[in-house]
């Protein structure tokens, strides 16, 4: 039980979509990573989402730090990844800082806008991306995301 007391993050979401999309069904993929170059997957959730079914529902995740303690000198996010569970089409990434790197829990409610269908990716041109796209999050800052079938 002591790995749920510590070196965690409890994360409430709960989401808001366009019409235009009210009967996609999304895959997001969540994952709390670190600052590193590598930007190591501490931890990892996965979720469904469809408006006719949960548009009321807020989700409570909880991710764990996969060293204890977790290494101070470093900065964690969540990020999370929107994709249409059908299609596999990539609709939007969002990037949020953990505050206060030496609490030992974290708990963080956010509630997240899915994007239009028609809503044109950002792209961008400052980090140069091998076998993938640079891809702005809404908070202005970017990642590589890589081709499909490639990993880094």
């Amino acid at each position: 039980m002591c790995q749920y007391q510590n070196q965690r993050v409890s994360l409430t979401l709960r989401f808001q979509i366009f019409s235009d999309s009210r009967r996609t069904l999304f895959a997001l993929i969540i994952l709390l990573i670190d600052d590193s170059n590598e930007r190591i997957v501490h931890s990892y959730q996965q979720l469904t989402y469809i408006y006719i079914r949960d548009c009321q529902t807020k989700f409570n995740i909880y991710l764990l730090c996969s060293t204890r303690p977790k290494n101070l000198p470093k900065n964690y996010f969540i990020h999370i990844d929107i994709y249409e569970k059908t299609s596999f089409t990539y609709r939007k990434s969002f990037l949020i800082p953990l505050k206060y790197p030496f609490l030992p829990v974290h708990r963080i409610a956010v509630q997240l806008n899915i994007p239009h269908t028609n809503d044109r990716q950002e792209n961008c041109l400052d980090q140069p991306c091998i076998h993938g796209q640079c891809i702005r999050y809404l908070n202005d800052k970017s990642f590589c995301q890589c081709y499909r079938e490639w990993m880094g």
